[in-house]
């Protein structure tokens, strides 16, 4: 009987992929420059943050009403609020929706557009920040106010019954 030999079989070496270069870390200047860049970004949002809380305080002067029962006051509490888990006819001033912290003020005898012209818009420029009018929300006027990097959403509602104005401050756009 013949002698079947198998084929000789080389051995290959499967080589691997080369390992990925080291990459040298970033020179500490530019590590430097970074980190006092995002240091000095937060120091401003924070007296931005400062100087617009300083802005709402002085809403006190104008007659501040605080409430608890949002479906009586804003026109489209949907646009606020979460449903009350126990009546699903209302809302619940506990779960305020993203981006707004549920805190919000009334201010009596006035509208929207008067309280932004008579008080939001100078306070705010005094403060330096700019103010720009965006689309309506939930009812009502929304403003961008800016302050470099810092921005928040200022949101003016009629109330209901039209005898003042809803202040929302908003952390996102609604």
């Amino acid at each position: 009987m013949p002698s079947v030999q198998s084929p000789s079989v080389q051995s290959s070496s499967v080589q691997s992929p080369p390992a990925s270069l080291p990459t040298e870390p970033a020179p500490p200047s530019i590590v430097n420059n970074q980190a006092l860049a995002e240091q000095q970004n937060a120091e401003l949002a924070s007296q931005a943050e400062a100087a617009l809380g300083d802005t709402l305080e002085q809403l006190s002067q104008l007659g501040v009403e605080r409430i608890d029962v949002p479906e009586f006051y804003f026109p489209q509490p949907e646009s606020f609020f979460e449903r009350s888990s126990q009546d699903s006819s209302s809302f619940d001033p506990e779960k305020p929706l993203l981006g707004f912290d549920g805190d919000f003020v009334v201010i009596l005898n006035k509208s929207p557009d008067q309280l932004f012209s008579t008080f939001f818009a100078d306070n705010l420029r005094q403060s330096g920040f700019t103010a720009s009018q965006l689309p309506n929300y939930g009812g009502g006027l929304l403003y961008e106010v800016r302050q470099g990097e810092f921005i928040r959403y200022l949101n003016l509602i009629q109330t209901q019954d039209g005898t003042g104005t809803l202040v929302v401050l908003w952390s996102r756009l609604p």
